[in-house]
């Protein structure tokens, strides 16, 4: 199994070569929704 930090870099490698705005915004708040979710799930 790679490390974490490889498969990260190459992910944001995959995202960045990609270079779509929309899309990167669109994983990002999708990213966001599911963290917050997380976050008011742990609070109650």
């Amino acid at each position: 199994m790679e490390p974490k930090q490889s498969k990260l870099r190459r992910f944001i490698e995959t995202i960045w070569s990609l270079s779509d705005i929309s899309f990167f915004v669109e994983l990002i708040s999708g990213i966001a929704v599911t963290v917050w979710m997380k976050i008011s799930g742990l609070k109650k």
